[in-house]
């Protein structure tokens, strides 16, 4: 089975997505979002995987670095195996009715805006909440973080 990683699955169009949803047999993706389609691509991995080869893209490993590897980690915290073997924890984001968990563990809250914006739709100037309190764009998220961005009171949308 060909994998891929969470950033080649985030380049593919959303019929793409809906075409590899449909070939591993994932129901309820026709009118899906392209976050949602790409988080039920990795728990499919995820929930398919015999070993951790099957969800990592780098297939010239050696079968001693593949018995190495750990698995990737589903708990109260969502995670993905990075290509570089290292495991991202998901953080939740949201914006108004948009949200979704994300691997932005480890970055600023300025660099989920400029990855993020085009998918939820995060109005400039939004202030920014961790976890309900309010932070700075320069806040750097934690595993476990829920981030929310609320538009300014007295603002049009």
């Amino acid at each position: 089975m060909i994998t891929y990683s969470f950033d080649e699955l985030w380049s593919l169009t959303v019929p793409e997505l809906y075409d590899l949803c449909k070939s591993y047999g994932i129901p309820g993706m026709r009118k899906a979002r392209k976050s949602t389609m790409i988080n039920a691509i990795m728990n499919y991995y995820e929930s398919n995987s015999n070993d951790a080869s099957d969800i990592n893209n780098n297939h010239n490993q050696s079968e001693e670095e593949e018995d190495s590897m750990l698995n990737g980690v589903r708990a109260t915290v969502n995670a993905i195996r990075n290509e570089d073997n290292t495991v991202s924890a998901m953080v939740r984001v949201s914006c108004g009715a948009n949200r979704d968990t994300f691997p932005v563990v480890g970055k600023t809250i300025r660099d989920v805006i400029t990855l993020l914006t085009p998918i939820l739709n995060i109005p400039a100037g939004a202030e920014a909440y961790v976890n309900g309190q309010s932070e700075s764009y320069s806040y750097i998220l934690k595993e476990g973080d829920t981030l929310e961005f609320i538009r300014p009171a007295g603002s049009k949308g």
